[in-house]
């Protein structure tokens, strides 16, 4: 063989090579490159989006879906295809609101969660007992049977392992649908886990203990904050330092009154304990915290939202409309700093990063579902009142909510202490 034979098998063999490693490369099960590709935006489940939201509260459309009561958060794809989860239907919604396509995986069932969207558009959705995996155009790709019901919102690793709870247990599952591991948290896995930057997931029982694991599924520490709630919705995140979030309980001391709240709890990665922040007991055991760009954490009380300083110091407490309350609706933030998030009570708040309130968008009934944020100043959530809605400024449609009038912005200030 000569040298230029031999340079080209060499090079072919190169080719050949990187081919093969593209092949078997986890890359096609790594999180979409989307707007929001899964709830609370990524792993870390900060709720941050790098996208403007939206500065007026224009409804471009709302979607019927098939469920009355609509719990479930919408993800958005690569292309803007919007999906949610709804009567056991998966639904993929275009970007004027108009059905693209529809996927009866369970029918007649529960919600769901909301899905998980990989880089190469599958999107990843837990119904029932299984875990189903579509391809982008809604056709099954392959589905998991477990044991126990998977009703929690998928996360999708950067190594393109899935995490998701099944009864008492988190499972880890394959891009090609089989269980790499199974770890037995003991207490029930209604949270969607959060994963740090070195790949360490950490999942919270639904009423004591906050794990953390390798990515191999070995336990690296456990911590027992206890609960004065045992249906909590709060997944732990994490900051931009690598701080997690989560509740706990702690004792509180007023003159000579001694009782148990639940708080919120900064934990380092390490497992110890960083911070206690009882200023605002009890804080809301459904609305998932969300924290921004700069580390500033906010979290949710009955009556209103409050901002948390990274070093665990209030730095404002907004009040809500009179009969408004926090509900599972997690704070969606733009990359202004601008936060979005919905309330039982019918409203859609838009703050600015100071706690004064941009807008308020009244739907019809409560709203449950976190909203995500969209490329194009469009914020898309779901309500009781059976709607898919798109909220931001268009040409699409003119049509807009009643106006707030200045007299309710002067009071929400009043009680926001300003």
């Amino acid at each position: 063989m000569n040298k230029m034979q031999c340079d080209l098998t060499n090079v072919l063999f190169t080719i050949f090579v990187f081919i093969l490693i593209l092949t078997v490369s986890p890359i096609q099960a790594q999180l979409a490159n989307s707007a929001w590709p899964m709830f609370k935006h990524e792993e870390k489940h900060s709720g941050n989006s790098p996208y403007v939201g939206p500065g007026k509260n224009t409804l471009k459309w709302k979607f019927p879906l098939i469920d009355g009561a609509i719990n479930e958060s919408p993800t958005i794809g690569q292309d803007g295809t919007i999906y949610i989860c709804n009567g056991g239907v998966i639904l993929a919604i275009n970007k004027d609101g108009s059905l693209k396509w529809k996927n009866e995986v369970h029918p007649g069932g529960d919600g769901g969660s909301s899905v998980a969207i990989s880089y190469d558009g599958t999107i990843y959705a837990p119904f029932y007992r299984s875990l189903y995996a579509l391809n982008a155009n809604g056709t099954l790709k392959w589905k998991y049977q477990s044991d126990s019901e998977v009703a929690v919102n998928p996360t999708l690793g950067k190594n393109g392992i899935l995490y998701v709870g099944s009864g008492i247990d988190l499972l880890a599952i394959q891009p090609d649908g089989t269980l790499l591991w199974k770890y037995r948290v003991g207490e029930e896995v209604r949270l969607s886990p959060a994963i740090g930057q070195d790949g360490t997931i950490y999942v919270r029982g639904r009423e004591d203990y906050l794990i953390a694991l390798t990515p191999e599924g070995t336990e690296r520490w456990i911590l027992n904050l206890g609960s004065t709630e045992s249906h909590t919705y709060m997944s732990p995140v994490i900051g931009p330092d690598g701080t997690l979030y989560t509740f706990g309980k702690t004792e509180l001391t007023e003159e000579y009154n001694t009782w148990y709240s639940t708080v919120l709890f900064a934990i380092n990665p390490n497992g110890t304990v960083k911070w206690i922040f009882k200023d605002i007991a009890p804080v809301s055991v459904h609305m998932t915290p969300s924290v921004d760009k700069n580390g500033t954490i906010y979290v949710g009380r009955n009556e209103g939202i409050s901002a948390v300083s990274q070093a665990g110091v209030l730095q404002w407490t907004f009040g809500l409309l009179p009969g408004d309350t926090i509900s599972n609706s997690s704070p969606a933030i733009d990359v202004n700093g601008n936060i979005y998030f919905g309330t039982w009570g019918n409203h859609l708040y838009a703050l600015n990063q100071d706690g004064i309130l941009k807008w308020i968008f009244e739907a019809r009934n409560n709203i449950d579902s976190s909203p995500a944020i969209g490329e194009n100043g469009t914020v898309f959530f779901g309500s009781w009142d059976g709607y898919l809605y798109a909220v931001g400024e268009s040409d699409i449609s003119t049509k807009t909510t009643t106006t707030i009038i200045p007299t309710i912005n002067l009071l929400l200030l009043k009680q926001n202490g300003r």
